[in-house]
């Protein structure tokens, strides 16, 4: 009976993050995305010939993409899209291509804030990443919970190994002598 009310719970906390909660997140963020794109755009009219036109053409694509398939964004295409990095010999070329060229060209930019522009990017995008997963963390904690602490008793086990005869005897006295 206690199992049933645990699933229940599960299912109702799973339920309301889903459908509740996790779409004002999601608009929060949207606006955030919106709101770095608004300051891109400033910036490149502000300084037409200090931004590159690649960089800033590939950073408005970015927070284009993530701004229409911010929903899409979790730990789920996160892996797909490793494995596909992985695997696909041609879309890892694309991959790293277009980032060396972002980073080279972001290394050349001498606006800075085009450069904090790109970080508050990518740390919002690990929000939302975070944010879409969320219903998930309440049956993931115990798992991480209990690996972490495996980790740690793997550890000191190691440790715990090294240890000598008469330090057992006054850890762990026996009760009687053999």
């Amino acid at each position: 009976m206690v199992a049933f009310y645990i699933l229940l719970f599960l299912a109702l906390f799973h339920y309301i993050y889903e459908s509740v909660l996790l779409p004002s997140i999601r608009l929060n963020y949207r606006y955030r995305l919106f709101s770095l794109r608004d300051e891109l755009r400033r910036l490149k009219f502000e300084n037409r010939d200090l931004i590159d036109d690649k960089l800033y053409d590939h950073l408005q694509t970015s927070l284009n993409v993530i701004v229409n398939y911010l929903y899409r964004f979790d730990i789920w295409m996160l892996w797909k899209a490793h494995k596909r990095y992985v695997e696909d010999k041609k879309f890892r070329e694309r991959i790293e291509r277009r980032a060396k060229l972002i980073d080279e060209l972001l290394e050349k930019c001498k606006v800075t804030e085009v450069v904090e522009l790109r970080k508050k990017y990518l740390g919002t995008l690990e929000y939302v990443l975070l944010a879409n997963a969320g219903a998930w963390y309440i049956y993931l904690f115990p798992i991480a919970f209990v690996l972490v602490g495996l980790n740690k008793l793997k550890s000191f086990i190691k440790e715990v190994s090294t240890i000598r005869e008469h330090e057992v005897e006054e850890i762990a006295p026996s009760l009687s002598v053999v």
